[in-house]
């Protein structure tokens, strides 16, 4: 039977206030209790909940917003339905246009995940990544995590995800907490996190990666062999790689990654006799295998091994003759193995023979040149695509521009990323912050200051480490107001300065005896706790330099309460300002 309400409305506008009687905080909690059993009946006995809530609307929100911790107590108590809960959940999203916080929202992401839900629970997940930093996220998860089931799936989830988005220091977290819970963690997000390791080239942290995933008691599985396979591969150690594997499934995709190496480093001796020994295996070798020969000769322009090598595939099938040639398929499939330099071979043959090809051809070579790091030939591919009118989609636009941002700063990239966000494409803000900071560092700073605004300007906010640049620059030739004006556009799109920088930014102005902006920067680096001992020295000794004693004793104060006093000798230099 539903629970009764005479005015459910009501009991949605309270919300907690540590200033309210005792009395008056014991009937809050009784109303928000009935709340929470009234607005959970609905969800469990009707299937039109929906429409029985929206009358509520306004009071739902209102007592959401109050008291955050109602949102959480519905989803606790809807855990046993996760469909429901996520129902629920989207429904105060779009609805109630309500903002949950990241514990609520961590919750949610913990039931999909216990209930096997993965892919609503990345959806859910999303945003928690976007906008905050990974050890608040890791926090709330590993609280979560301890008050729930014995193991860490969520931890564990987490640290797929940062490991498929790339953020390997945020990966490594996750698995340290992983391994504190005192669960073994899940092959699966550990393999992805030492694949992205052996990509990025971290060798040696790759390493120790894998013996702390041994020590912690993870299952080592055929992956797991073939990834330690490609780390081996990277340190040249081709030999001990085929040795590592010479009973394992996973044999034949073995020997292909080492003809890669042999063929990347020019030994095509040594990649056409693995191929042979493979064969007499009875091991058929794949495309990737004959085409990473292929790539390596056209890399290294040897028309002996390319000629050879494309009569081998030709006679294994692999290749059909010349007049049926699909160069469109060749191509395309030659761009999934990331064999760049055959690809533009097959291109340029095709121009030649006069060959249309379709437009996801050219899409599937740039998206390959951006992957590999080739940002030159990356660039050629997309000023082509550019001048026949052909449509990059957003996707392969990524991957390009990502490319040109983590590659050299040059003229060219720095038009194309001007024309790109000019044009409404919204990079990455950490990609677009590592070519700024380049830029600064060669002493770029006109351009580096150009595309800096443009940026702030699309709402884009960029890495801190990328602002410092500037604000050292701004500070050092006495150009305040422009650190200060940048600081601003910053603050308006949430975010700020690191620690270093907003110190340097308080020591001018307090240079320049500009007190009131620098306690104007100080109470934003108390709001966001981004704070030192030195940022308290800048600012009490100007206090006392300007005779304002009452305010620099109540910055000592809280200096000494929130635990930054400097070292003895600054703090002697401090005090002596009161005297």
């Amino acid at each position: 039977m539903l629970l009764k309400l005479q005015n459910p409305s009501r009991l949605l506008c309270f919300g907690y206030f540590s200033t309210v009687p005792a009395s008056l905080q014991w009937r809050n909690r009784i109303h928000r209790s009935r709340l929470v059993a009234h607005v959970v009946s609905l969800l469990l006995q009707r299937k039109h909940w929906p429409a029985l809530l929206l009358p509520c609307k306004p009071s739902l929100l209102a007592g959401f917003s109050a008291d955050p911790t109602l949102f959480l107590q519905l989803l606790h108590r809807t855990q046993s339905q996760p469909h429901l809960a996520l129902d629920f959940f989207r429904w105060a999203e779009a609805t109630l246009g309500f903002q949950p916080d990241l514990r609520s929202r961590c919750k949610m992401v913990k039931i999909l995940v216990d209930s096997g839900l993965l892919e609503p629970a990345k959806g859910v997940l999303e945003p928690a990544l976007r906008s905050h930093r990974a050890p608040a996220v890791l926090d709330v998860a590993d609280g979560l995590a301890r008050r729930g089931q014995p193991g860490s799936a969520l931890l564990g989830f987490l640290l797929e995800e940062y490991a498929l988005l790339g953020r390997i220091l945020d990966g490594l977290e996750a698995f340290r907490r992983i391994r504190a819970s005192g669960c073994p963690p899940i092959s699966r997000g550990c393999n992805l996190l030492l694949d992205r390791l052996i990509s990025s080239g971290e060798i040696k942290m790759a390493w120790c990666f894998y013996a702390a995933v041994v020590r912690s008691g993870a299952a080592v599985d055929p992956r797991t062999w073939f990834l330690l396979a490609r780390l081996l591969c990277k340190e040249g150690k081709l030999e001990r790689a085929l040795m590592l594997v010479d009973s394992s499934i996973f044999y034949n995709k073995v020997c292909h990654l080492v003809i890669d190496s042999y063929s990347r480093n020019g030994d095509f001796a040594s990649a056409i006799r693995l191929l042979k020994t493979i064969c007499e295996k009875d091991l058929r070798p794949g495309f990737g295998a004959y085409s990473s020969i292929l790539d390596g000769g056209c890399r290294y322009k040897d028309a002996g091994v390319v000629g050879s090598c494309v009569r081998d595939m030709v006679v294994t099938g692999l290749l059909p003759t010349v007049p049926l040639l699909d160069y469109d398929l060749v191509i395309q499939r030659l761009c999934e193995l990331e064999k760049t330099f055959a690809a533009e071979m097959f291109l340029e043959r095709a121009w030649r023979a006069k060959v249309r090809l379709d437009n996801g051809t050219y899409s599937c070579l740039l998206r390959a040149l951006s992957k590999v790091g080739r940002v030159v030939g990356a660039m050629r591919m997309y000023q082509i695509m550019s001048e026949n009118g052909m449509t990059v989609k957003l996707s392969c636009l990524d991957v390009f521009l990502g490319a040109v941002c983590t590659g050299e700063p040059s003229a060219e990239g720095s038009q194309i990323l001007k024309d790109a966000i000019g044009n409404g494409f919204v990079p990455s803000g950490s990609d677009i912050s590592k070519y700024i900071a380049s830029q600064c560092s060669k002493g770029w700073w006109e351009e580096a200051n150009n595309l800096l605004n443009l940026v702030l300007e699309k709402g884009i906010l960029p890495d801190t480490t990328c602002c410092a640049s500037f604000i050292q620059r701004y500070c050092a030739y006495k150009l305040v107001d422009s650190a200060v004006t940048l600081l601003e556009k910053l603050k308006k799109l949430g975010g700020g300065l690191d620690v270093t920088s907003y110190n340097e930014l308080l020591d001018s102005l307090t240079t320049e005896r500009r007190l009131v902006e620098a306690i104007q920067v100080f109470d934003h680096m108390r709001e966001q706790n981004v704070r030192n001992s030195t940022s308290f020295f800048i600012m009490i000794t100007a206090l006392c330099n300007e005779k304002e004693l009452k305010k620099a004793m109540n910055l000592h104060d809280e200096m000494l309460k929130v635990r930054l006093k400097p070292d003895e000798h600054t703090y002697k230099h401090l005090i002596s300002g009161f005297a």
